[in-house]
């Protein structure tokens, strides 16, 4: 029983199961270091602070998909975590720095330059980030909509099938001989339209099941701090700094919880992503060419952004914001008419 208990393999399995939750916790230690730093003033090491605690948190998911270690306990803390990595942490970050760093306060500064407002939106973002997560944990229990094209032609499958077995069993009567001419006028409408392909390459990778409702909380995290980024970089700013920080607290707590559909990263996997399944890991490689891909971009992309931490901030946070109106587009109109939902 000893020698059970203490083995090698099962201290190995036990360190596996609980590899993904250290990560997490990782994660939340380096957020809540990060709004610490933020109080003492120390900005540039809250902002680096953050980004090893995204690094953490996007690690620990597919971490425990590789190890085979998922469990709803995991992944209750990860969006716990979540919320003080990227809903609480991020805030108190640039609030920190818009009380530090802003203007003076003087008697003639309109309402909106008031600290009030300033916290209020504060509040408003944070709890827009736990309202995003809670949504997010019940995707799974909520079934994604189906495009109305797909059920349109199943149904006309089932009424081609039910018809033409009716047919070989017995002689139609007039009503039958009506509807099953209406049933073949549909059928060659049908023959002759486009054929709305099932599985093509885009299908494996890019789908309704795919997308995001909302802003993340990690992009959201992203586009909050960037005005501190600016002012980091460039020792001052052309914009009133309140003003500006309550202005994207409102707007991005509503990216978060709005029905935007937005990319995400399982865009990157082929195929269906399961929370159980290993393969669905972006530490695991279906072919040697990911894997060699993976291996060089990757650290190329974090070597850039310590090197350059400004313009690789700018450049993604800008490009992000402008994938936002082409994937709700593409969800709603494209998809439906030309990808079936996986």
């Amino acid at each position: 029983f000893f020698f059970a208990v203490f083995s090698m393999p099962s201290l190995a399995r036990r360190f596996a199961l609980l590899f993904p939750s250290l990560l997490t916790l990782s994660a939340l230690g380096c957020g809540l270091s990060s709004a610490i730093a933020a109080i003492d003033g120390n900005f540039w090491s809250s902002y680096w602070l953050l980004f090893a605690s995204a690094v953490l948190d996007g690690l620990d998911g597919h971490a425990a998909r590789a190890l085979k270690a998922t469990s709803a306990l995991g992944a209750e803390l990860d969006s716990l975590c979540d919320l003080v990595d990227f809903g609480v942490c991020p805030g108190l970050i640039i609030l920190m720095w818009s009380r530090l760093k802003g203007e003076p306060l003087t008697a003639s500064d309109p309402w909106y330059e008031s600290p009030m407002v300033l916290h209020l939106t504060f509040l408003f973002y944070a709890c827009c980030c736990a309202y995003r997560l809670a949504r997010f944990n019940l995707d799974d229990k909520v079934p994604v909509p189906q495009p109305p094209h797909s059920q349109k032609f199943a149904d006309m499958a089932e009424e081609k099938v039910a018809g033409s077995g009716s047919e070989e069993e017995s002689e139609p009567k007039p009503l039958e001989r009506k509807s099953s001419s209406l049933r073949s006028l549909l059928a060659d409408v049908k023959a002759l339209a486009p054929e709305v392909p099932t599985k093509t390459w885009l299908d494996q990778y890019v789908n309704r099941a795919k997308f995001f409702q909302g802003i993340p909380a990690p992009a959201a995290a992203l586009v909050t701090l960037t005005p501190m980024v600016y002012w980091l970089h460039e020792g001052t700013t052309f914009f009133r700094v309140r003003t500006v920080t309550s202005l994207v607290f409102l707007l991005v707590g509503i990216g978060m919880i709005c029905s935007l559909r937005t990319f995400s990263s399982k865009m990157l996997i082929r195929g269906a992503v399961r929370a159980s399944d290993p393969k669905t890991s972006h530490l695991r490689s279906r072919s040697l060419l990911t894997m060699v891909a993976k291996a060089v971009v990757v650290p190329g992309f974090l070597y850039l952004y310590t090197q350059m931490p400004y313009e690789v901030h700018m450049w993604v946070t800008l490009g992000y914001i402008l994938t936002l109106p082409v994937s709700h587009l593409l969800y709603k109109y494209w998809l439906t008419d030309h990808v079936k939902c996986a």
